[in-house]
């Protein structure tokens, strides 16, 4: 089973358990040439006019700046990097791939992603949601939090556990990921430099690189304490950091990441994240007991998915995993269908259906699908200029359709809601 983990500080591409890409989501672009993961960081204070880290996050068609080889929008990136990622791996058109995204991916993004997915020659099975899919594996009781250190922010997910894992709700933490730590760490070391050399290697591209490759490798090291040296202008320097320093410095940070957590809720953690110095030290200060997930934890969530999900074609994001420990509970469970859709929803205001709905551009007045109601139920049949995906796929005539499902036309997204009598 092939699974792509799409976190952007670390993807993961594994095959049957093995990881054989992972790279974290970022590019080094200039005119001739175009860079990804440990190669683009390892250069990341040398060029930082040429950085993009974004673009996994971002999803959408936004230009990069300033334009490079091969690349215009955000959406470039991440195709170019898929391609990438497909080369080095051996992964064919052929393999079936699951792919696990952020809690806070929403279905415009979702949707930009599968077409790209589909413009690499990726065979796209489904999507999992990762906290969801990560909280699946692991017994931690009726309520959880799964904690997402990205490149640039961190994503906090509430979950409920029980049969099945579902999510509640997802919290953004700006300003807390990855490199926002790391600079943490370069003015800690930048502070001993200047106490012992009067040197600030900050001032010098070369020499905050230098710094900041030898902190990214104590970090994977099992080291209490790392010697930092620079070499500028044929002088080397050299200065002692602790592990305990780095996780006073993290903890420091971690105040808008914690806010969401409840006292004492367990918290999941990719293990990237929980290896990162001061992440775990500062939720277990707050009385939660962390969990580290790997990727293969995604695998055996994906393989439970499959086995309920049946063999339909339709790809869609999984909300609800079938729980590990489902066999805890096999009393009588039984299942609700939802009530038959009443209403679209578009950009937060709900349209009635009827027995039929139009969706139309409103840039020239075209109707990109309707939504008809016959014998059989609902269905949306879309028009022929226009490119419709339903669950993120895309549809090229008449399809079932029913409440929940989610309809993309352009960039605009609707969702299949029903609303009672009472509103």
């Amino acid at each position: 089973m092939w699974i792509l983990d799409l976190a952007d500080a670390g993807i993961k591409l594994s095959d049957d358990g093995e990881v054989v890409y992972d790279e974290p989501g970022l590019a080094l672009v200039d005119p001739k040439s175009l860079v990804f993961g440990s190669e683009a960081l390892a250069q990341i204070k040398l060029h930082p006019d040429r950085e993009q880290s974004q673009y996994w996050q971002r999803m959408d068609q936004s230009a990069v700046h300033p334009p490079g080889f091969a690349v215009e929008t955000q959406a470039d990136l991440v195709y170019r990097q898929l391609l990438s990622m497909k080369e080095q791996s051996g992964l064919s058109s052929d393999d079936q791939l699951w792919v696990a995204v952020p809690s806070d991916l929403s279905n415009t993004q979702l949707a930009l992603l599968y077409g790209i997915a589909v413009q690499a020659e990726l065979n796209v099975l489904d999507f999992l949601d990762r906290g969801v899919a990560a909280a699946a594996s692991v017994d931690v009781g009726d309520t959880c939090a799964f904690v997402e250190i990205g490149l640039h922010r961190s994503v906090v997910t509430k979950l409920q556990v029980d049969n099945v894992v579902s999510k509640n709700r997802t919290s953004i933490a700006p300003r807390t990921g990855l490199l926002s730590l790391m600079n943490s760490w370069i003015k800690l070391a930048t502070d001993k430099f200047l106490d012992t050399a009067r040197f600030d290697p900050r001032k010098f591209a070369e020499t905050e690189q230098q710094v900041f490759n030898q902190l990214l490798e104590f970090v994977a090291l099992d080291e209490d304490i790392h010697v930092i040296h620079v070499e500028h202008q044929g002088n080397s320097r050299q200065v002692e950091v602790s592990r305990a320093e780095l996780v006073a410095a993290t903890k420091a940070r971690m105040t808008d990441v914690l806010a969401p957590v409840e006292h004492g809720c367990p918290v999941l953690l990719s293990d990237d994240s929980a290896a990162l110095p001061g992440i775990v030290e500062a939720l277990n200060d707050e009385g939660s007991k962390c969990f580290s997930c790997t990727v293969s934890d995604i695998a055996a969530a994906a393989s439970r998915t499959s086995a309920s999900k049946g063999t339909s074609d339709a790809r869609s994001l999984h909300v609800e995993i079938p729980h590990v420990n489902k066999a805890r509970s096999q009393i009588h469970h039984e299942s609700h269908s939802l009530p038959d859709a009443t209403h679209v929803l578009r950009q937060s205001i709900a349209h009635a259906i009827g027995t039929e709905f139009a969706a139309t551009d409103q840039r020239d007045g075209t109707t990109d699908f309707a939504i008809r109601r016959n014998a059989r139920g609902l269905v949306v049949v879309p028009s022929s200029h226009a490119t419709v995906l339903l669950n993120g796929e895309r549809i090229h005539g008449e399809a079932p359709t029913k409440t929940g499902d989610s309809i993309v036309a352009g960039s605009i997204a609707y969702q299949l809601i029903a609303v009672g009598e009472n509103g």
